[in-house]
């Protein structure tokens, strides 16, 4: 064995293991578990345990592996006994070799799946240099992904997560994120020897995995990626009083951005508690955040709060259901207008071909009478559905209309905007009241409608509604507990 067992990988003691593991007749199909679960240096047999074994060889057609395995090891561990590192609480964390199970995806990957991650991300696109509290939020979101997968990590990890870091953030300090541990041979005269590793991924990963296996223990729904996001009646004064100075913040700013987005995440389900209390309207109005053009962003967070069994959709869902309702706008159409829209689909820009798909809805299923019996033409709902100016210069005046016929019916009402050609659209947005979000495309345009109309209880236009209901139904595959007319049915049915 070498003189001492350390963190080094290198080829040695790769071929090391593998000697021993020939030694005590471990067969190949062992051999390449061990190596696909990362033993592969003799610091990890030195500080393996009972319980890495068992995680190892979980499969019975291991059992025998893991019966010698065991048994070779502990002799091997009793042997070298005095040439092993020591293994304390406060040390460096050593591999658990049953981590390799899920492969890690890439940070920016991992950093796109939030809100708050895709704030961080874009910090970094713009070579801005991240706060204290964004390098807390971006280490949180990275330990947490691991534990969440139950996967520990090794000094090999927190130094590849923190390369990770400085390749989407050249400014930052890798340093800063991990600095390990320095051993004997590798200290300089004019450096003391750091006795435990540092950082805030180290420290992070030490925090939240206590928490982690208290929550395992206890079945505590406790997090500390944003301190109060989980609060309910748990009685605690302190985290209450936190939980109403967030409340009151976000009243009273929309900026940072991303203090924004941390704060609303960590009151969400406060106002999912307190919607059937307050109206709608009420939360329309006292938070500002909502006005910015932005705000889509909070309606994001809270609706999958509200809906957690639904996933979040790719745009690419949008596509296909072009795709399927082009047979039936061939065969259904039957206006000399319509037919000449759906002609013009594959001459247009994405934007403009969903903008026609939701247009062409109303040809297929007509509009439904208003009140009095009255009938509505497919124009007038085509119209009422998107409204579609030449130049960005007419939102105002158009946005001054929703408000008006907000007012004059005491309700917020709904209405999706878009500038530019009809084969070229250019710009989206949702106006609803005072608030008129920019969206980057149409797709989301139409995603942000449907969510603020479900999670705020806006209903939809009855001069467009089945349209609207058609795009619902498909995008959100039947969205639970709600009913949708038998023609719209029909045709989801066909669909879907």
């Amino acid at each position: 064995m070498s003189e001492e067992v350390g963190e080094n990988s290198g080829s040695v003691e790769n071929t090391e293991t593998e000697n021993l593991f020939s030694e005590w007749k471990i067969s190949e199909d062992g051999k390449v578990r061990l190596r696909h679960c990362g033993v592969i240096n003799l610091a990890h047999l030195a500080s393996m345990t009972a319980e890495s074994i068992s995680k190892i060889f979980a499969d019975d057609c291991f059992i025998g592996d893991s019966i010698i395995f065991r048994q070779n090891l502990k002799n091997w561990q009793k042997e070298n006994k005095e040439k092993l590192p020591a293994n304390d609480d406060e040390g460096e964390e050593v591999m658990d070799v049953g981590m390799s199970l899920r492969k890690p995806q890439s940070l920016e990957n991992l950093l796109q799946e939030s809100f708050l991650g895709r704030a961080i991300l874009d910090k970094g696109k713009k070579n801005r240099s991240l706060s204290n509290r964004e390098r807390n939020i971006l280490v949180t979101i990275i330990i947490e992904d691991n534990l969440k997968h139950e996967l520990h990590m090794s000094p090999k990890d927190f130094t590849t997560h923190a390369e990770a870091i400085l390749r989407l953030f050249p400014s930052e300090n890798p340093l800063m994120y991990y600095k390990p541990r320095l051993r004997k041979s590798e200290k300089k005269d004019d450096q003391t020897t750091q006795k435990n590793p540092s950082g805030k991924l180290f420290n992070k990963y030490k925090n939240l995995k206590r928490k982690y296996s208290v929550k395992k223990t206890s079945d505590s729904t406790s997090s500390d990626a944003m301190e109060v996001s989980q609060v309910s009646e748990t009685g605690d004064e302190n985290a209450s009083n936190i939980l109403m100075e967030q409340i009151q913040w976000l009243k009273e700013n929309k900026e940072p951005w991303l203090e924004v987005l941390e704060k609303w995440q960590a009151t969400s389900e406060w106002r999912l508690r307190e919607q059937s209390v307050f109206s709608s309207q009420y939360f329309l109005d006292i938070c500002p955040g909502l006005k910015d053009e932005r705000g889509f962003e909070l309606i994001d967070i809270d609706f999958f709060q509200k809906f957690p069994q639904l996933q979040q959709k790719s745009m690419e869902s949008f596509k296909d259901l072009q795709k399927k309702l082009s047979p039936i706008f061939s065969i259904e159409i039957k206006d000399k207008y319509n037919k000449s829209l759906f002609n013009k689909l594959s001459g247009c820009n994405e934007d403009s071909q969903l903008y026609i798909t939701s247009m062409l809805i109303n040809a297929i299923i007509p509009p439904g009478n208003m009140r009095g019996n009255k009938k509505v033409s497919i124009s007038t709902a085509q119209h009422d559905m998107i409204v579609r100016l030449d130049v960005s210069a007419q939102i105002d005046s158009t946005v001054k209309d929703c408000q008006k016929e907000a007012a004059s019916k005491g309700s917020p009402q709904m209405k999706i905007i878009v500038t530019g050609e009809l084969e070229e659209l250019k710009e989206s947005y949702v106006c609803c009241g005072e608030f008129l979000f920019k969206l980057p495309s149409f797709a989301k345009a139409l995603e942000v409608y449907m969510k603020m109309s479900i999670f705020f209880g806006i209903e939809y236009s009855r001069k467009c509604k089945y349209a609207w209901e058609l795009l619902e139904g498909f995008y959100f595959e039947f969205m639970p507990s709600r009913s949708y007319d038998p023609k719209v049915e029909n045709i989801l049915k066909q669909i879907l």
